[in-house]
C-alpha cells in the first residue's frame, strides 16, 4: 500500500532478485528432499504423515516440529516458484531449468495437498484471466500450453509419491456436507453457526462484524489460551488472562473443545479459516473489500497487459495473478492471513513484479 513501486522497475534488479532467488531455491529444495527421504527410511514410505518431516530450514532437524513448519515451507517455495517460472520464460532460456528440480520436487513431497490444489486452481484462474497478446516472439497462448502441460506433468509425481493423501482429498467435501452433529466437520459446524446462529443473536454482525479478535481470528484463538494450553491447560500470552467473546465461546470454542481428542484432523476440518474470520470480525463490508483489493489487482493487471509491449511487463502481470489468488485462496484453509512467515514472501514477490509494470 505504501511502497512505490515505480523505484523497483529495473531488468538488472529482477534479474539479481531471481537468480539469488535460484539459488534458495535449490538449496531448500535439496533439504527438503533430505528430509523426506530420512522420512522414507525411517517410515518406509513418502506418503501418508511422512511430508510433515519436509520444513526447510524454517526447521532444519530431521525429526519433524509438529507444527506450522511444513506448510510455511511450501508456501514459500510455491511464492519462490512463481518467480522463477517468470524469470525462466523471460530469458527464453532454460538451460539451467534443472536447478528447480529439487525445489519442486520438495514442494511435492511436503505433501502440503491443500496448497498444491489451491495454487494449480489459482494458476489456471490467472492463465483464464490472462488475455492473449503478442509476447515478443510468442503470443501468450503458447506461455499457457506450456504451463498447462508443466501442470500436467507435476501431477505424476503426485500421483506416484502421495496416492493415499490423493485419494484421501475427495472425502473431505463429502464428510463436510452430509456428516452432522457431533459426527460432523468442525469447519462446517462453526460456519453454519456464523452464518445462521450469530445473526439471530447479534443482527449487526452481518455487515459490521464482531470486531477484531472477537471470533475464529488467529488473534481471538490465541486470547482464548485454547490455541497454545488447549482445553485441559488454556493459556493465552503473557501478563494476560484467556478471555473470549461470549458468542465465540458458545460456537467457536465449544466446538474446539467437543473435537478436541480427534487427532487425525487436519487443516481442512479445523473450525477457523481466514474467510470466516474475516466475514465474522468484519461483516458483509469486510469481505467486500476484500474482494475489491483482489479485483483491483486483476483489473489493473488486464489493462497493464492489453498496453504493454515488453515480456517482462507480460509475465509480470501473470506472476501478480497467480500469488494474488494464490494467497486469496488460503484464506478457505485455515487463518493464513495472520500468519505473516507463510505469506509475506509472496507479498514481497508481487512487489517486485507490479514494479516492473509501473510506469
Amino acid at each position: 500500500m505504501f511502497i512505490d513501486y515505480s523505484r523497483l522497475k529495473s531488468d538488472l534488479l529482477f534479474d539479481k532478485i531471481a537468480v539469488f532467488s535460484r539459488g534458495i531455491f535449490f538449496l531448500e529444495g535439496c533439504i527438503g528432499v533430505v528430509q523426506a527421504v530420512n522420512g522414507f527410511i525411517v517410515g518406509g514410505s513418502f506418503d501418508i504423515s511422512n511430508g510433515d518431516r519436509v520444513e526447510g530450514t524454517v526447521h532444519l532437524p530431521l525429526p519433524s516440529e509438529l507444527s506450522f513448519a511444513n506448510p510455511i515451507f511450501c508456501a514459500n517455495m510455491l511464492g519462490l516458484l512463481v518467480l522463477l517460472i517468470a524469470y525462466y520464460f523471460k530469458k527464453g532460456n532454460t538451460k539451467k531449468f534443472f536447478l528447480l528440480i529439487p525445489g519442486i520436487l520438495s514442494i511435492i513431497l511436503a505433501s502440503v495437498l491443500h496448497q498444491i490444489a489451491l495454487f494449480i486452481v489459482a494458476l489456471l484462474g490467472a492463465l483464464i484471466l490472462l488475455p492473449n497478446v503478442r509476447m515478443g516472439k510468442i503470443k501468450t497462448g503458447v506461455l499457457k500450453k506450456r504451463l498447462l502441460w508443466s501442470v500436467v506433468i507435476m501431477l505424476i509425481p503426485i500421483t506416484l509419491f502421495l496416492g493415499k493423501n490423493v485419494s484421501g482429498i475427495s472425502k473431505i467435501p463429502r464428510d463436510i456436507i452430509t456428516n452432522e452433529g457431533e459426527d460432523g466437520i468442525p469447519k462446517a459446524i462453526v460456519t453454519l453457526n456464523a452464518l445462521f446462529e450469530v445473526p439471530k443473536e447479534e443482527s449487526a454482525a452481518v455487515w459490521v462484524g464482531l470486531g477484531p479478535g472477537q471470533f475464529s481470528s488467529r488473534a481471538a484463538l490465541i486470547m482464548s489460551g485454547l490455541y497454545f494450553g488447549g482445553p485441559e491447560n488454556p493459556r493465552a500470552l503473557p501478563f494476560i488472562e484467556p478471555n473470549m467473546n461470549p458468542l465465540a465461546d458458545k460456537y467457536v470454542f465449544d466446538v474446539l473443545v467437543l473435537f478436541s481428542d480427534v487427532d487425525y484432523f487436519g487443516s481442512s476440518q479445523k473450525p477457523f479459516y481466514s474467510f470466516l474470520s474475516i466475514y465474522t470480525e468484519f461483516g458483509v463490508i469486510g469481505f467486500s473489500l476484500l474482494l475489491l483489493v483482489v479485483s483491483s489487482q486483476i483489473l489493473k493487471g488486464r489493462r497493464v497487459i492489453k498496453q504493454a509491449k515488453s515480456r517482462t511487463s507480460i509475465l509480470a502481470v501473470l506472476g501478480v495473478f497467480v500469488l494474488t489468488l494464490f494467497i486469496f485462496f488460503l484464506g478457505v484453509q485455515v487463518n493464513y492471513y495472520e500468519v505473516v512467515q507463510a505469506i509475506f514472501l509472496s507479498i514481497l514477490i508481487i512487489t517486485l513484479f507490479k514494479g516492473q509494470y509501473q510506469r
